[in-house]
């Protein structure tokens, strides 16, 4: 669970808030989708990613114009532009399906973060990683 409410929109620094998953390995299979379940509601420009390692030190960093397209491999939107607007949540939980093949297919080691970025925001929960 993220809740960025207790920044209390303290200015332009952007909060930056982060749970890493344990290592998997995926070794075995070139084509990886990661599955979870999540709760958001958005409050103005911030965004959801997740990110994807290879060596749990190094890690794609989100854009600080909070982009959903020209990532980095590697970096992937939760919410892509268009699907949230502000103050609405989507359904209790909403099953996402994100493609990670290009960072995690066939890789021996792989760690998972899931990212938050913005200034200020309601709350974001993730359950059921798989």
């Amino acid at each position: 669970m993220l809740c960025s409410d207790c920044g209390n929109n303290s200015g332009t620094t952007y909060e930056q808030s982060l749970t890493t998953a344990s290592s998997i390995d995926p070794s075995a299979y070139p084509n990886v989708v990661l599955q979870f379940e999540t709760q958001y509601r958005r409050f103005n420009n911030e965004q959801t990613y997740v990110a994807i390692s290879t060596d749990g030190v190094n890690w794609p960093v989100p854009p600080s114009d909070t982009a959903t397209v020209g990532l980095p491999t590697g970096l992937y939107p939760v919410w892509y532009d268009g699907e949230l607007t502000q103050s609405v949540s989507p359904g209790n939980p909403t099953i996402k399906r994100i493609n990670i093949s290009d960072a995690a297919g066939s890789q021996g080691t792989v760690w998972v973060r899931f990212y938050w970025y913005g200034v200020w925001g309601y709350a974001w929960y993730v359950d059921d990683v798989r």
